[in-house]
């Protein structure tokens, strides 16, 4: 593991139609990481060093010293209208799968099994009005992160000159004078109870 990727830091590197995401994993012994490649790029590790060998070195040598990668293409799949039928009840993407533009699809899967076990306490006896309930109370949540990964995935992969530099622009004017508030703008995804309202 490159030593400077060592830190527990979520990092972007950003470039015209692509990006890589990488992160240490929780057991603090590994870095992880995403890259999206916005024409069709299938690769092994070499193939994909050579993709970013102009990139910042760190990046290079995360993907010089990673294991195996798996190249797939991302798709983006609308959520199924219901998700559930009599007794049969479908959560995160088996019913609202994202692409992985902002990592938040176990995130959202532990949510929605949260929240279907408390609608199944409170509609023990008719368990059908729980879950239209669960369904109900998801959406609004699955749909507004769907909103945004699309918005994000469109920041991170522009291509023109005159947007790449307003979008650095005011990434940097934001992260050095108001970090805070630029910070605060993900709240509502990163900060988000689904126990509240339940207790």
């Amino acid at each position: 593991m490159p030593r400077p990727l060592s830190t527990n830091v979520i990092t972007t590197w950003l470039a015209p139609r692509q990006y890589l995401t990488h992160w240490l994993n929780p057991a603090g012994d590994r870095v992880e990481f995403i890259a999206i490649v916005r024409d069709g790029f299938r690769s092994s590790n070499e193939t994909l060093a050579s993709h970013f060998a102009a990139w910042h070195a760190n990046v290079g040598g995360l993907i010089r010293s990673s294991q195996p990668v798996v190249s797939k293409p991302v798709t983006e799949h609308e959520p199924i209208a219901q998700w559930y039928d009599r007794r049969v009840v479908l959560l995160g993407d088996a019913c609202h799968a994202l692409a992985p533009h902002l990592q938040q699809g176990a995130a959202l899967a532990i949510e929605d099994a949260w929240v279907l076990s408390r609608m199944l306490e409170r509609w023990e006896d008719e368990p059908i009005d729980g879950f239209n309930e669960y369904q109900r109370y998801r959406k609004v949540r699955v749909t507004r992160v769907r909103r945004a990964s699309r918005v994000f995935a469109a920041l991170w992969c522009l291509d023109t000159p005159r947007q790449i530099l307003w979008r650095n622009l005011k990434l940097s004017l934001a992260s050095r004078f108001l970090p805070e508030i630029a910070m605060q703008q993900l709240d509502w995804l990163y900060g988000y109870d689904c126990i509240r309202g339940f207790e």
